[in-house]
């Protein structure tokens, strides 16, 4: 029997904590206690595909890069109330701000990087997750709608979140934000990109203090890390299963081809958090992956090389889960509980 929804919010929040290999986490089973993919994914997975963002033409060499991007994302719910939303330029990069409604005074902020392979994904897609995140942890989010490949292709979109957080520090004051206490989060290929943006400021002047990573693309190589199929537990719907991981896989040689050009080699540091050499002065930082999901092996090792490296770092896996999840926002409650996760942290700062 499928629990309702408050049921597993409240099955998922009571998770314990626990440490493996010296890192603090947890591992949140599905709430229905079932084996394989959550009852939930089989529901979806084996609906028909619907498109979910705007109609775009785009065809690059060949590839259909508009059709790709029409069947990105999924039509989740609001679970915020009387979120302020605004549409703004800064320094030439369109964002949204979310506000909560009476906020006063100077709030922390959250940055938000949304996913999509680098080539797709747009701000409606994280609308909803945005707002309740905003709700929350009553702070400010930003939303950063960077430049896609292939028509800007790397370094353009990292550029573009690295200059709005620039902005934000130096103009925090008139984005009510209180520049003291600013994290950074991206889900997918958006993690890639918060993870490329606390490099940069770790170089320089080490604002940024929190950062949470939502199954990242930690790797575009195969450094690093090993993938294996014998690294997951197959319970039930085997072929299913395997479909689920393979979809992210063979998207791989997709994303080095639009994103990356110019012979850019694979295992730099700003393509791959995975291969940074010294990751000691990383703000604390959550990682948070999906059991069925082929990320979840490099973000692991990114989970180990953070830990050692003496950085404050915490591990949630969600089991039975598959990428993107946080997209399916008031549908999966393992989305809101995880949004809960990054609100506790953020009350912190």
């Amino acid at each position: 029997m499928i629990l309702n929804y408050q049921q597993c919010l409240d099955k998922l929040s009571k998770i314990k904590m626990i440490t493996i290999n010296g890192v603090p986490t947890q591992i949140k089973e599905v709430p229905e206690l079932t084996k394989g993919l959550d009852p939930r994914v089989k529901i979806q997975r084996l609906k028909p595909k619907v498109e979910f963002s705007k109609v775009d033409d785009t065809v690059f060499e060949g590839i259909e890069i508009g059709r790709i991007r029409q069947g990105m994302g999924f039509d989740n719910l609001d679970i915020s109330e009387r979120i302020i939303v605004k549409h703004e330029i800064l320094d030439g990069v369109p964002v949204r701000i979310y506000y909560p409604i009476n906020h006063k005074g100077l709030l922390p902020a959250l940055i938000f990087i949304h996913g999509g392979g680098f080539y797709g994904g747009d701000l409606n897609v994280v609308e909803n997750p945005c707002k309740a995140m905003a709700q929350k942890a009553h702070v400010v989010v930003v939303s950063i709608d960077y430049r896609l490949s292939p028509e800007a292709p790397f370094p353009h979109g990292l550029n573009d979140c690295d200059t709005v957080v620039n902005y934000i520090f130096n103009h925090a004051n008139d984005l009510g934000i209180d520049s003291n206490r600013v994290g950074i989060s991206g889900d997918s290929a958006g993690g890639n990109l918060a993870a490329g943006c606390v490099l940069r400021d770790v170089k320089s002047l080490r604002r940024i203090k929190y950062m949470a990573l939502l199954y990242p693309v930690v790797s575009l190589s195969e450094e690093g890390y090993q993938f294996s199929l014998d690294q997951y537990t197959f319970e039930s719907d085997d072929e299913l299963v395997k479909r689920t991981i393979h979809s992210i896989k063979n998207c791989m040689p997709l994303i080095n081809e639009l994103y990356v050009r110019d012979e850019i080699p694979l295992v730099h540091p700003e393509l791959s958090p995975l291969m940074v050499e010294d990751l000691s002065q990383f703000p604390k930082t959550l990682i948070v992956s999906a059991e069925y999901d082929f990320l979840r092996l490099q973000d692991e090792a990114y989970v180990n090389r953070l830990n050692a490296a003496g950085v404050e770092v915490r591990y949630i896996q969600y089991k039975g889960m598959d990428h993107a999840f946080l997209d399916k926002c008031g549908v999966y409650p393992q989305a809101e509980d995880c949004m809960n996760e990054i609100a506790k942290d953020l009350k912190k700062l």
